[in-house]
């Protein structure tokens, strides 16, 4: 089965495309909310499909896609482990967390997008923390994609950009 951000599941061995709903229904006619595929299986239940295997899972609620981890947590090495969709299909928000916790160096943890594809904000987390070494740790936008707004925080704490500067 091959999941779409779309809103689509492509049961690939079927050659066919089933909003969830549909797959839904399909499943509990025959009476089944899990379908085994190679190494792991489907789940399919109100309003979402997680798809498990070799161990982990790819969670899909309609147009949000959550990566977890083998114990079950929120995670993702090479990139958001979470990602929402406006009904549109732009993207609305991506999240990044190691274990369930809200982090990342070498960018912001959090980036939210106006329904036009414009950031709306992004925001650096180190260890479920507003922290950023060498920069804004939030950054705004307005609807045109232009910066409103900066906010300097070290370890969860919102100091001046001068003090910031002068540390």
């Amino acid at each position: 089965m091959k999941i779409n951000i779309n809103g689509m599941c492509e049961i690939k061995n079927k050659g066919i495309k089933v909003d969830y709903n549909v797959l839904e229904v399909l499943f509990k006619t025959i009476g089944e909310t899990t379908v085994p595929i190679q190494d792991g299986y489907i789940e399919v239940y109100s309003g979402g499909v997680t798809v498990h295997k070799n161990g982990e899972s790819k969670h899909v609620i309609r147009s949000t896609i959550s990566y977890y981890s083998k114990k079950h947590q929120l995670h993702n090495l090479n990139g958001p482990a979470v990602l929402k969709y406006y009904e549109n299909f732009f993207l609305q928000e991506e999240r990044y967390y190691i274990n369930s916790i809200l982090t990342r160096t070498n960018g912001p943890a959090i980036i939210e997008y106006y329904p036009n594809g414009k950031k709306k904000y992004e925001r650096w987390f180190v260890d479920n923390k507003l922290h950023r070494e060498n920069g804004p740790a939030e950054i705004s936008y307005d609807k045109t994609g232009k910066e409103i707004m900066r906010a300097y925080a070290i370890n969860n704490i919102i100091i001046s950009e001068e003090d910031f500067l002068n540390r």
